[in-house]
């Protein structure tokens, strides 16, 4: 496909509506984006685009940090990844030759163990993009207004024992379970318990140490309510209908 024909219309967006406001923006820009799909894309539907991808990676070589990422993601996220190495020789004849072998998944998939540390450090990378990405999107679609009140109510994203001891101790004092939201990309959450300003997982973690539970790794965003209960990704997933 041509570039000129790849490219979106960006042009043509402010044409779709008359209010300056993001969300209606945002929305006309999905609308309009939908459209150059189904013209250039029509093999893309919302049900292909829910699948988890295929992964194809081609190189000489792969350090550990690629093989242990390719491990996690395979098997926390059930995605299809292979690793390719390619490499050539020069005969003497002067003939090039290219060979290919597959270096991942071995045969023994089931057997590969990941280092304790590569796949924690992996879990907390899935956890921050998460995060970013629930808080881009709502500061996007101006979903919260600043200073509207969010309660702490973590759910199965926390062990039942360690819900139980830091409800507990919240409990003690109401202003630990409240937070009032702004529109602040690292840090949108100000705890009324001390006034500081907190990401929404660092704020569970910074709750659950204080009530004596050290979590490496949670889903934070979830744990966040509203005052219609709804969670901190459900108001991000309701802001992009």
């Amino acid at each position: 496909m041509p570039l000129g024909q790849a490219s979106l219309p960006w042009t043509s967006w402010s044409s779709c509506f008359g209010s300056s406001r993001r969300v209606v923006a945002a929305k006309c820009r999905t609308k309009k984006l939908g459209l150059w799909l189904e013209q250039h894309a029509p093999e893309l539907s919302q049900e292909t685009l829910q699948e988890v991808p295929r992964l194809v990676l081609v190189a000489s070589s792969f350090d550990l940090d690629i093989t242990t990422t390719a491990v996690f993601l395979t098997r926390k996220l059930l995605m299809e990844i292979q690793l390719i190495r390619v490499q050539a020789y020069r005969l003497k004849s002067g003939e090039v030759v290219v060979t290919t072998s597959k270096l991942f998944p071995p045969p023994d998939m089931d057997g590969m163990v990941l280092y304790p540390e590569a796949e924690e450090e992996q879990e907390r990378k899935l956890e921050r993009t998460r995060e970013k990405n629930t808080v881009a999107r709502l500061i996007a679609a101006r979903a919260l207004p600043d200073g509207a009140e969010l309660r702490f109510s973590p759910g199965s994203e926390m062990t039942t024992i360690v819900r139980t001891e830091v409800l507990a101790w919240v409990k003690e004092a109401p202003e630990r379970a409240k937070a009032a939201w702004r529109n602040h990309p690292g840090a949108p959450l100000i705890w009324a318990a001390d006034g500081k300003a907190y990401s929404p997982t660092g704020l569970v973690k910074h709750i659950a140490a204080r009530a004596g539970h050290e979590i490496r790794s949670i889903a934070g965003p979830r744990s966040w309510k509203d005052s219609s209960g709804r969670t901190l990704p459900a108001i991000a997933d309701a802001s992009g209908d």
